[in-house]
């Protein structure tokens, strides 16, 4: 994606180029600065605008969750210049869709007509998390890498470090590899803020951020990004929605082969146990029936035993008297 600013000496400049000068507009809409504001919910995005327009516009509070719920724009003049600043909702947190962060960029779009001169990527100072850096990304994802050629990164959090009694440079050395590479996109246009309401600095830090903004703009001779990126973007995303769509249909198709494979294993277990099931009952059928066979058994030799044993209880009973008669003839006691 090229980002080469098209010259009023070149009629021939490509249409979908993604900046272009201020030719369409009036004089008055040529001197003002189009600024937006971007940043992670919590990042002290609204209160940075406050800064710059120098009042309380933008609503804003201390916290992670994100207070503009929709574009809003503000007008002012300050510091020689006429100023229009568009403060976002939050459309590049990691958990917000990207054809929803498409239709509010539309609006920031719309709303900065002809096209906005400078980005404001808004990041606090102290640790720059994985969640940053992928807000970082997705900007970039959606607006290509020339952005960065407009972009300048504004580091909340001054007062913290006035408090640390540590300065904007000391703590620049201390940043990881990743931000680093990024405010080298940037061409090293970085700048901290205090937006204490109580900060003596709050007027100061708002001069030097307007000075940088005046001198990006000049660097590319009143160039801006026109309607033409974001066109260039929805085409963008809609591929990356496409591929995110067909990876999640992959993962899905997977997800059921694996679910008919423990389906189907499951299938397999309970046949399985029906015929151990159906097997053990064969086997306690023939134990039932071999236990009655031997009860039976018993309960004959039993019933045997007892005759027997009756038999033989009567059986000395009727001969005792005979053998005595017999005894007693053979000694001749009886004739």
């Amino acid at each position: 994606m090229r980002n080469k600013a098209c010259s009023m000496d070149e009629p021939n400049c490509e249409r979908d180029q993604e900046v272009v000068h201020d030719m369409s507009c009036s004089e008055s809409d040529r001197q003002t600065k189009r600024i937006v504001l971007i940043g992670r919910s919590g990042s002290g995005k609204s209160s940075t605008g406050n800064t710059i327009l120098g009042k309380d516009v933008f609503k804003s509070c201390y916290g992670a969750s994100s207070v503009t719920e929709k574009c809003q724009e503000a007008r002012t003049f300050r510091f020689g210049q006429k100023i229009l600043l568009i403060d976002t909702p939050v459309v590049f947190d990691t958990d917000v869709p990207i054809s929803q962060s498409l239709r509010e960029i539309s609006k920031c779009i719309s709303l900065s007509l002809p096209g906005p001169h400078v980005f404001l990527l808004v990041l606090q100072a102290g640790r720059f998390t994985q969640d940053e850096y992928n807000t970082v990304k997705q900007f970039a994802d959606v607006f290509g890498e020339d952005v960065f050629k407009h972009t300048i990164l504004v580091f909340t959090g001054g007062d913290l470090l006035e408090a640390q009694d540590a300065s904007f440079e000391e703590y620049l050395k201390t940043i990881p590899p990743s931000l680093e590479e990024i405010i080298g996109k940037c061409k090293e246009r970085c700048v901290v803020i205090n937006n204490s309401p109580k900060s003596e600095s709050r007027n100061i830090d708002a001069r030097n951020m307007m000075e940088m903004i005046i001198e990006l703009v000049e660097s590319h001779q009143g160039s801006y990004y026109s309607n033409e990126i974001l066109k260039a973007a929805e085409r963008k995303c809609q591929e990356r929605e496409a591929e995110i769509r067909r990876q999640k249909d992959e993962e899905k198709h997977k997800e059921v082969d694996e679910l008919k494979k423990e389906l189907q294993h499951c299938r397999e277990e309970f046949d399985n146990f029906k015929h151990q099931r159906h097997h053990c009952r064969n086997i306690d059928h023939l134990a039932a029936e071999t236990v009655k066979k031997e009860t039976r058994r018993c309960e004959k030799e039993l019933q045997q035993y007892r005759v027997e044993n009756i038999e033989h209880q009567r059986q000395p009973a009727s001969l005792f008297p005979r053998d005595i008669d017999e005894v007693l003839l053979s000694i001749g006691f009886r004739e």
